[in-house]
C-alpha cells in the first residue's frame, strides 16, 4: 500500500487533522481500504465521537493491493503528529505499509530541492481493541453554516464565562450564551442574514446546551476548513462537520449537556 500527498495545502491539512486528535484519544485505529482512509474514535469521557473520511480521490496517489479488503492499523496519535510536524511545508508526504513488515508504518517526506533534506520514519503499530459504532441518521431541527474561524473565536472567548455553551435558536436569529455565577455571563446575538446558511425546522424555537471545553477542543480544527456546518437536534448530540473538499471531511458528535434549572 502506498499513499502520496503532493499538494502542499493538502499535506498541511493532513498534518492539522492529526495535530489535535490527541486532545480526544491517545491511540487510534486507522482503516485503509481500496476506497478511503477512515478513522472513528471516542474520547476518554465518552461524550465525543469523531470520524475522519479521506477518499482515495483526495490523494495524488492511492495504491492499494489487489485482493485485499482493508488494513486496520493502530497508531499512537501523539507520535504520529510529532512525525508529521517535522515535515517542511514544501515537502510531499508518502505513507507505505506492507504485510512483509506488518508491525510498522513507513512515512516519508521528500522534495526535489536537494537543500531540503528528505526524512524517513518507521512508526511502530499497536493492537487496539475498538469497535466501529453505528451512528444512526437523524433529522436535524437546525442547520447552521458559518465561517469556522468566527465560531472558533466565539467559543474561545466564552471559555472565560463558564463551562456550558447554550444555543438559543429562533426563526430569524440565534443567540449563543455562556454564564456562571462567579464570572457573570456572555451572550452573542447572530442574525441569520450573517450566516452562510440557517434553517429552522417548523419554526420551533430550540435551546440546547453542550460542554464548552469539549466544544473548544473541536474548534481547534478550524484551520482545516473555511466553513463549519452545525446540526442541532433536540435531545440529540450536536453534529459538527468540517468539509475538506473532494468529499473529505472531519465529523464530530458531542452529547448534549443536561442543565439543571
Amino acid at each position: 500500500m502506498n499513499i502520496e500527498i503532493h499538494d502542499c495545502i493538502k499535506a498541511q491539512k493532513f498534518t492539522n487533522i492529526f495535530q489535535h486528535i490527541k486532545l480526544f484519544t491517545d491511540c487510534i485505529n486507522i482503516t485503509f481500504d481500496k476506497n478511503q482512509i477512515y478513522v472513528q474514535a471516542m474520547d476518554s469521557s465518552h461524550i465525543v465521537i469523531f470520524e475522519i473520511y479521506l477518499p482515495r480521490a483526495w490523494f495524488c496517489n492511492y495504491s492499494f493491493p489487489e485482493g485485499e479488503t482493508s488494513y486496520v492499523l493502530g497508531l499512537n496519535a501523539s507520535v504520529l503528529y510529532k512525525i508529521l510536524n517535522t515535515r517542511d511545508k514544501s515537502q510531499q508526504i508518502s505513507i507505505e505499509y506492507s504485510e512483509n513488515t506488518s508491525d510498522k508504518l513507513f512515512i516519508h517526506f521528500s522534495h526535489s530541492d536537494p537543500t531540503i533534506f528528505d526524512k524517513h520514519f518507521e512508526l511502530p503499530l499497536m493492537d487496539i481493541e475498538s469497535d466501529v459504532l453505528g451512528i444512526p441518521e437523524f433529522t436535524s431541527n437546525i442547520i447552521i453554516k458559518m465561517p469556522s474561524s468566527n465560531f472558533a473565536s466565539i467559543v474561545n472567548t466564552m471559555q472565560i464565562f463558564g463551562d456550558t455553551l447554550q444555543f438559543q435558536c429562533e426563526e430569524d436569529k440565534m443567540k449563543i450564551v455562556s454564564n456562571t455565577t462567579e464570572t457573570g455571563n456572555m451572550a452573542v446575538d447572530i442574525d441569520n442574514e450573517a450566516l452562510e446558511s440557517y434553517s429552522l425546522e417548523d419554526d420551533e424555537p430550540l435551546n440546547v446546551s453542550f460542554a464548552l471545553y469539549k466544544m473548544h477542543d473541536i474548534c481547534m480544527f478550524s484551520k482545516i476548513a473555511e466553513e463549519i456546518e452545525i446540526f442541532l437536534t433536540s435531545n440529540y448530540p450536536i453534529k459538527i462537520n468540517y468539509d475538506i473538499g473532494q468529499d473529505a471531511k472531519l465529523v464530530f458528535y458531542l452529547a448534549p449537556k443536561i442543565c439543571e434549572e
